[in-house]
């Protein structure tokens, strides 16, 4: 046979050679270890091995060599009568006999491997001869399509030959294009670059409006920016290609520019004659218009709008551009808008340095001349004193608002809401500003009903608002005018009104006058331009609000403060106004400041009180002091040169081996601030400058001033 047929002879499945290789071991066992009775013919079993080369069965093969082993094991150590064989022949049998076994059952195991390997190979070799003949039947296929293609192919290089000319006249014309649309973008780059340099809005979008006409080209007749007004769209700039071709008074387009701005989204007319209702009556209407909405922030403030002289189907080109001419003029008006916006805040900043110049000033003077007046002598005391203390008065009151002012900015006022009656901090209000009507020569008239009007309030920061439109109505009143305060109760809010016949508001500033540093109209007598901010953000932080109402210039004005009423049904809280508690036990006082005026003036005052003093002007003094006088209460100021009054506050508290009372008297008196105090281990904290009640009551308890900020 040949080899291929042979290689090609398939191999029985697994049973049959499963079945076939114990037949053979069955037999063989038979015939070694019956037949025949010699070890002889060791090669005899070499024979079944072999049809496990048909077979193909590597398992069945080495467990046939392996029982044949055995077999021949048993054969020659077992079987073989006693006295044939001496030991030596009988291991020599048998290793003969297992070599032999061994040798043929590799032999065999490498042939069927081999085997496996050629039919492998057979089987490539038929794959391969398949694939080639099937690869020669494509390239015979293949080549006939190639001798076609050669023919289209000298067909298509002649029309090559007439494209390339074709390609190189395009070129030509692509190349000038070029020139030109660089010679629009240097146009339009220099052009805008005038519009961010601008001074004002007109200048600019009349720049871009130049831009774009000179940007689309031919065709143009003229380009306009609109601002969206209350009545409609306002233009602001206009740009014609040629001048005296277009009449600015005809241009249709204000209903495409509304719907542009409304949509926020660009829109376009190919043709304005096909939408007449688009077109006011009378006006003789431009072939075509794209407008462009005009982004600023998050608002759309105008358009920019394109006439074409003719007909002209706008691609997507010139929505794009546009669009983006749109956007230039958003960012141009955005900055110019930031600059008078910081020209403004920097104005502003300049008045309300001079006019706080001006305004400390104002008390500094007639203070400085009521101390020559005490020098003098006693008997100007009368006359100064009472000077001192209104202008004194004044100067805290600025610097509070100061304070409040900066407080408001940072969000950082607190409110301490207890249920108050409003008609009693009205009262008291009221009451601290009469010097202030009376020297006005103003009528001051009260309207406050008998029953408590409850409120959920902080009494301090209510009587703050009271005094604040108190004063704005006494400054911006002529001498001679009236002032009412009146309070009502309607059914879910509490109303305080403040009404004057004085200067009155215009309509427009009617919001701008609760704008922090702001003063409209003619003040009679100055301000901050702060008052009325604080009365807004007081209110707010209540839940309440603030209205200001004037029919106009030299008419008056009225505010209205409003706040929710607190539940009927809830017992009334602790007085937010804090009455000063005397004492009649004296003291022995520490009093720490750096400042010697304010340490020697404050020891006089306490002294003055029957309290005995110690005066230390830094932490190092104040504990050598605190260790011979024993105080029962310290008033320490914070910022001391070495050791603070924080670490002082500490170390006192450590010295001091019987109870004692620590108040924080200092310039600091912002919300961390007192926190920093109770973390210190301080019992009251007062700000400078301190009433005189107040100190004194932080003397004897803290829930009496603990809190206060005078």
């Amino acid at each position: 046979m040949e080899p291929e047929a042979i290689l090609s002879m398939r191999a029985p499945n697994r049973a049959v050679s499963l079945a076939l290789s114990a037949a053979l071991i069955l037999a063989w066992a038979y015939i070694r270890l019956v037949l025949f009775e010699t070890t002889q013919f060791p090669l005899t079993y070499a024979l079944p091995l072999l049809v496990c080369i048909w077979t193909r069965d590597r398992t069945a093969l080495w467990v046939m060599a392996t029982t044949f082993v055995v077999f021949h094991a048993v054969k020659v150590f077992a079987l073989v009568p006693p006295g044939t064989l001496t030991p030596g022949e009988m291991a020599a049998e048998f290793g003969a006999t297992v070599t032999n076994i061994g040798v043929g059952a590799v032999a065999v195991h490498l042939v069927i491997g081999l085997r496996a390997r050629l039919e492998t190979a057979l089987e490539d070799v038929r794959a391969q001869a398949d694939e080639l003949r099937a690869q020669g039947e494509e390239l015979a296929q293949q080549n006939e399509e190639l001798a076609g293609q050669a023919e289209e192919l000298s067909q298509q290089g002649e029309a090559l030959a007439s494209q390339n000319q074709e390609l190189e006249t395009q070129a030509g014309e692509i190349r000038a294009l070029n020139d030109a649309l660089q010679g629009r973008e240097r146009l339009l780059e220099a052009l805008l670059d005038m519009a961010r340099r601008s001074p004002t809005e007109a200048e600019a979008l009349q720049h871009i409006a130049r831009a774009t006409a000179g940007l689309f080209g031919e065709g143009i007749a003229a380009v306009a920016v609109y601002e969206h007004g209350a009545e409609g769209p306002v233009r602001r700039a206009l740009a014609t290609m040629t001048p005296g071709t277009v009449d600015p008074g005809r241009l249709p387009g204000e209903a495409l520019v509304s719907h542009a701005i409304a949509s926020n989204r660009t829109a376009a007319l190919d043709d304005v004659a096909l939408r007449p209702d688009l077109v006011p009556e009378g006006i003789t209407a431009a072939g075509a218009m794209l407008a462009a909405p005009i982004p600023l922030g998050d608002k759309v403030p105008g358009a920019l709008v394109i006439h074409a002289a003719r007909a002209r189907t706008w691609v997507d080109e010139d929505f794009r551009l546009a669009g983006w001419l749109a956007g230039q003029c958003g960012r141009v008006l955005l900055a110019l808008r930031l600059q008078a916006e910081l020209r403004e805040a920097d104005r502003r900043k300049s008045e309300f340095l001079a006019t706080l110049s001006h305004e400390l000033r104002n008390p500094l003077a007639p203070m400085r001349y009521a101390l020559h007046l005490l020098e003098a002598g006693r008997e100007h005391d009368a006359a100064a004193l009472p000077i001192l203390q209104r202008q004194f008065k004044q100067l805290v009151r600025l610097v509070d608002d100061l304070l409040d002012a900066t407080r408001l900015s940072s969000n950082k006022i607190q409110v301490r809401k207890t249920r108050t009656d409003l008609c009693t901090v009205v009262r008291h209000a009221v009451d601290g500003c009469r010097p202030d009507v009376l020297t006005a020569r103003h009528a001051l008239a009260v309207e406050i009903p008998a029953e408590p009007v409850w409120v959920d309030g902080d009494a301090e920061r209510l009587a703050q608002v009271v005094t604040n439109l108190v004063n704005n109505a006494i400054r911006y009143t002529p001498a001679g005018g009236q002032i009412t305060v009146a309070v009502a109760a309607p059914p879910s809010e509490a109303v305080l009104t403040v009404t004057d016949n004085g200067a009155g508001i215009e309509p427009s500033d009617l919001e701008r006058v609760f704008d922090m540093f702001t003063q409209v109209g003619s003040p009679g007598s100055g301000g901050l331009g702060i008052g009325l901010a604080l009365v807004r953000g007081i209110l707010g932080l209540h839940g309440g609000r603030i209205e200001a109402r004037s029919d106009g210039a030299g008419l008056g004005s009225q505010f209205r403060a409003i706040l929710p009423l607190a539940d009927r049904h809830e017992p009334p809280g602790p007085p937010g106004l804090v009455t000063p508690v005397p004492g009649a036990t004296p003291l022995r006082v520490l009093v720490v400041d750096d400042n010697e005026d304010a340490a020697v003036m404050m020891g006089a005052l306490l002294e003055k009180h029957g309290h005995q003093v110690r005066i230390a002007h830094d932490a190092r003094a104040a504990l050598t002091a605190q260790a011979e006088f024993a105080a029962d209460v310290a008033l320490l100021d914070i910022g001391l040169p070495g050791m603070d009054g924080y670490d002082l506050a500490r170390q006192l508290r450590a010295a001091t081996s019987h109870p004692m009372r620590l108040i924080a008297l200092t310039g600091w008196g912002q919300v961390a601030d007192r926190q920093r105090a109770r973390a210190a281990g301080f019992d009251a904290h007062l700000t400078k400058p301190a009433d005189v009640d107040a100190v004194l009551a932080a003397l004897r308890t803290t829930e009496a001033a603990g809190d206060t900020h005078a």
